[in-house]
């Protein structure tokens, strides 16, 4: 399997859910008041909704509404982004392993994938990475915090390597799980627009705030970029209009992602006790999700977790190890999962 590929068990809907780092304690009250309200106008299509959500997103960040586009969660941009620079003939590099599904895309579509392993401490190798570039090159990809590690770069070697990369090519950079950081706004890179037009920013409410169902995300580029990735899709946009009102409530909702943030550093470290109990390696994790060993075939042991109700998610870290992970979750899912490991050990 792909390195960083994720793979889960079919299970019955009562089974604990830790396989997708959801937070458990979402969505925003806000975000739920909102769309209950908006329920009535789900006859509209939803440009007006994701208008107005582009230029709340643009006002706050100091861009103007060319800048972002807003995309059904942000797996939606990401697959916009493998059309865009998925090219034959063509390369996207990126660290190994990462969240893929950019470059998997991109790689059907012609264009060669250029990995570069993490260092033994699963940090990316920035070093190595712009060693690896080369002519062929159309964009690297970042996703930080990284999944499956949970890792999060230093902000200055973070940044200086975006910024070297932006001198000649597209950089993006996957914040799926920056919320999960107690600084997220100073960790971000969103702060390099407008004047890094190489920089993209890439933004979900799927994971801390607890918004996957509603399908919303954003992305932050230059005009000609952000022009690029909406020429890749039909004109009446993919989103839902219950999303962009959602988001729009829940956005800067910061009383919600501190609450959220205080029960993901309670979760980890029940995990963490979980997991030293039962004699498990893992790996220490800034987001909301942990990745951890398990003695048997990872797969097996996902499928055994799974008959006993618990829902997890296999990760491949390139080690030849089996490596399962674990999603933050409240003291009674983690209560459930501790005794399946129980059995499962």
């Amino acid at each position: 399997m792909d390195l960083g590929t994720t793979q889960c068990a079919a299970t019955e809907p009562t089974a604990v859910r830790l396989r997708s780092g959801e937070n458990p304690y979402g969505p925003p009250p806000a975000a739920l008041q909102a769309v209950t309200k908006e329920l009535a106008r789900g006859n509209q299509y939803p440009r007006s909704a994701i208008t107005e959500f582009r230029e709340k997103i643009a006002a706050d960040t100091g861009l103007t509404p060319d800048h972002v586009a807003i995309g059904a969660g942000s797996i939606e941009l990401i697959l916009n982004s493998a059309i865009t620079f998925g090219k034959p003939g063509r390369a996207i590099l990126s660290g190994d392993p990462t969240w893929n599904t950019l470059m998997l895309h991109a790689e059907k579509l012609g264009a060669e994938w250029i990995r570069v392993p993490l260092t033994k401490s699963y940090h990316y190798d920035f070093d190595r990475m712009l060693a690896a570039i080369n002519d062929k090159v159309d964009l690297v990809y970042l996703c930080h915090p990284n999944n499956p590690t949970g890792i999060a770069e230093n902000r200055e070697e973070l940044q200086a390597f975006v910024k070297e990369v932006a001198k000649s090519r597209p950089v993006m950079i996957d914040e799926a799980f920056i919320d999960c950081l107690d600084d997220a706004e100073g960790q971000s890179m969103k702060h390099l627009l407008p004047a890094e037009e190489n920089v993209i920013i890439v933004r979900t409410f799927s994971k801390l705030w607890g918004m996957a169902g509603f399908r919303v995300g954003y992305l932050l580029g230059s005009h000609k970029l952000v022009a690029q990735l909406k020429s890749t899709v039909p004109a009446l946009e993919m989103q839902s209009r219950f999303g962009a009102v959602g988001g729009m409530a829940a956005y800067g909702d910061e009383e919600f992602i501190s609450m959220s943030r205080k029960k993901m550093r309670e979760s980890q470290q029940q995990i963490y006790e979980i997991l030293d109990r039962h004699s498990l390696e893992f790996i220490r994790s800034d987001c909301n999700f942990i990745s951890f060993q398990v003695p048997e075939d990872s797969q097996e042991s996902l499928n055994k977790m799974a008959a006993l109700g618990v829902q997890l998610k296999k990760v491949s870290l390139s080690d030849n190890k089996n490596w399962l992970r674990v999603s933050c979750g409240k003291p009674e899912e983690l209560a459930a999962f501790d005794a399946a490991l129980e059995k499962l050990l």
